[in-house]
């Protein structure tokens, strides 16, 4: 929940002040554009690609991003995954993905305003 507080001079009364607070939530919503069911090739040194996007001011999209996490286990930014901004931009790195074993995942990006995103992949 966001909050706005407006300051509005009282006409004929010289000092002072009304204040209103407008409340609003911002309704934003996350979706993954790129990378759902991606397939990742052991050996490959390639990254998986991930792109998270918001519909509400989707440049605010990388300021609540807070992790990434596969099968329910949080993942370490750096060793694991690189994140980068422009929507939130996500590629879980080859020497994580060649420790997994062949099979489905389900990758989940969390933020702090909004139920977190989660996709598979192979």
């Amino acid at each position: 929940m966001l909050s706005t507080v407006t300051q509005k001079d009282i006409a004929g009364c010289a000092g002072k002040s009304a204040f209103s607070v407008d409340s609003w939530r911002e309704g934003a919503k996350y979706a993954c554009a790129e990378g759902a069911d991606g397939v990742y090739v052991k050996g490959s040194d390639e990254p998986l690609p991930f792109t998270f996007e918001r519909t509400a001011r989707d440049e605010a999209a990388f300021s609540h991003f807070t992790a990434l996490e596969v099968d329910g286990a949080v993942l370490k930014s750096g060793s694991r995954y690189n994140a980068s901004s422009g929507s939130v931009k996500a590629e879980l790195l080859p020497a994580y993905l060649d420790t997994l074993p062949r099979g489905e995942y389900k990758l989940t990006a969390v933020f702090d305003d909004e139920k977190a995103v989660t996709v598979k992949f192979t």
